[in-house]
Formats: structure tokens, sequence, C-alpha cells
């Protein structure tokens, strides 16, 4: 019988960091009822037209969210347990929500906690520790890879000289983590031959950033001697890229989605900027000084959509809807898993 898993902390979220949370959101809430009254009528007709949904786009709007957050889950599955005892399907959706809960909600830090809980759930259930640290670190950088494809191709497709130059150089850039993982995990001398332009690359990033601290050869031996130890093969991270860019394929549909539902008068012409505009404010959510980018993402999709031609009202009243499903209905999914795991408090698990 193996060793119980160590018990985790009953909840990462301290009453300090709640009244942090409250406050930045208040700011934030502030700053929206400013904008809204001096837009005046546009946000006004923007309201109207979330009254005026049309249902029948409802359902697959909900769907494509689901299929969006079931497709996170997958593939951190394959990648912290491959071949091995994995967690449950719904265990691994549960913990896929209330991360994101976590993450989104608490300024700066929420990443960082969202990720020490997702270790600390996935190594409860019987992953190494060694494999969940890996396998959420590839999902990260797969996670990327795939997000920055799919702008370069919406660039690509949107026709315009720039566009097309800077998406083809994206999208080529875009495969580069996915095929040097691939290849340094399928051969030990190229591993070895990558450790001294890897940790070159590292030394650049350490003058700049300062971080992370330490030997820059060393952390590169100790990380690709990690992830060969993780036994991940190339064919885990083809699947986890397929799911990473099932991911955000699917969190786009809901944007459109949303814009069908509110009759937003969008032509498959306007699409590749639409992606951008989506793309925006992904990014814009990623700041991580609201949080969840309350108010700075729908600016600055609105703002987007509006410059690609959409009429004010319409974009703001499409960009309204796919918030309300794909960041506070998620939020509040995950929430209320956070809340019932911390009620429960389960002890340590013991596996046979």
């Amino acid at each position: 019988m193996d060793e119980p898993a160590p018990r985790s902390p009953v909840n990462p979220v301290t009453r300090a960091s709640v009244v942090r949370v409250a406050v930045v959101a208040a700011l934030a809430l502030s700053v929206v009822a400013v904008a809204v009254h001096e837009a005046g009528p546009s946000v006004r007709s923007a309201l109207l037209g979330l009254v005026d949904v049309h249902l029948w786009w409802v359902p697959p709007l909900l769907a494509a969210q689901a299929v969006s957050m079931a497709a996170i889950g997958r593939q951190q599955r394959g990648l912290v347990a491959p071949g091995r005892r994995r967690p449950g399907a719904a265990s691994v959706l549960k913990t896929t929500y209330a991360g994101n809960a976590i993450s989104v909600s608490l300024p700066l830090a929420g990443p960082g906690l969202a990720t020490a809980f997702t270790y600390r759930r996935y190594t409860r259930a019987g992953a190494r520790p060694g494999q969940v640290a890996t396998g959420l670190a590839v999902s990260g950088v797969v996670s990327l890879s795939a997000f920055v494809a799919i702008i370069a191709c919406a660039a690509v497709a949107s026709g315009r000289t720039a566009l097309l130059v800077g998406g083809l150089n994206a999208l080529a850039l875009s495969a580069v983590p996915v095929l040097v993982l691939a290849a340094v995990l399928h051969s030990s001398s190229l591993r070895e031959r990558a450790v001294t332009p890897l940790a070159a690359a590292l030394r650049l990033a350490q003058r700049i950033t300062r971080r992370p601290r330490g030997d820059a050869r060393a952390l590169v031996v100790s990380a690709l001697r990690q992830l060969t130890e993780a036994e991940l093969r190339p064919r885990q991270i083809a699947r986890a890229t397929v799911f990473a860019l099932l991911t955000w394929t699917a969190d786009l549909a809901t944007l459109g989605f949303a814009l069908a539902a509110t009759g937003a008068p969008v032509s498959w012409s306007s699409w590749p900027l639409l992606v951008l505009a989506w793309a925006a404010g992904v990014t814009s959510a990623g700041v991580g000084l609201v949080p969840g980018g309350v108010g700075v993402v729908e600016l600055t999709m609105t703002a987007v959509m509006t410059a690609a031609g959409l009429p004010l009202a319409a974009a703001l009243s499409g960009v309204l809807l796919y918030r309300i499903v794909a960041f506070w209905l998620v939020l509040a999914v995950g929430w209320v898993l956070v809340a019932i795991r911390v009620r429960r408090a389960p002890g340590p698990a013991v596996t046979a």
C-alpha cells in the first residue's frame, strides 16, 4: 500500500485576499459605471440588445464554452499522468473550473494560487508530484503556442499585407516550442546538444527579468531531466496541442454565438478582425491588475470590433453576452466547486 498523499491546506484564499479582491472589483465596477454614463445611448442600446437575445443561439453558446473548459481538463489530464493512474474525468473537470475561478478572481497572485491548487488536486488523486509539475508547465507552453497560432491564422486570412507578413511569422514561431518539446523528448543526444543554446537564452532572459534565479545551465539541465522523468512522449505533446487548439477555438466560437444571439451584423469577411478583437480581449484579461479583466476586456474587445466596422451597440451587446457566459458563469461554477470542496474538507487519500 502506498503512503497516503499529504493533506493540502484547507483553502489557499485568505480573508485579506478576499478583501483586496472586493476593493479592486469595486474600483473596476466604478470605472465601468463611469464609462457607461459617458457612452450614454450606445450602452443603453447594447443593454437592450441583451434583453432581445435570440434564444435559439443560447444552447450552442453554452455548449461551446463547456467544450472549451472540458478541453482544458482533457489536455492537462493527458500530461499529468500519461500511462499511469489518472484522475477521473469528473474530478479533472471540477479542478479545471475551480482552478480557473481562483486564477481570474485574485489580482496578480491568482495564477500562482490556481497552479498550486491544481497541483495539490492532481497529486492527491495519485499522480506523481514531478509529473504534475512538468505536465502543467508543458500545458502552459502548448496553450500559448496554440493561442498564437490561431491569431496568426486570422492575421493571414485578413488579406492585409502587414497582418499577412506578421501572421506568417507568428505562425512559424508558434510551432517552435511544440516542435522543440517533441524533438527533445524523442532524442537523448538532442537533449544534450540543446543544453548550451537553451542556457544562453535563459541567461538573456535572466538579465532582462531577473528571473529565474540561479545558474542558467544548471536550471536547464534540471528542467530537461524533469521533462525526461515525466515520461512524456511526442504523441502526448501532439494530443495536448490538439486539445489546446480546441480550447481556444471553442472559446472563440462562444464569442461568435454571442454575436449571433444579439443580432450583430457579422460577415465572413470581418471574421479575421473579430478574431483579433477576441485575442486582444483575452490578452488584456491576463494583465492581472483587475480580476478577470473586468471592464478592461469589454472595452478592449468592443473598441477593436468597432474599428473593424461593427456598430458600437451591436459589438458591445455581443461582448457583454460573451463575458456573461465565458467569464461570469464559468466563474460562478468554479467558486461553487471551491466552496463545496472547502466545506467537505476531505482527509488524505490512500491508494492501494
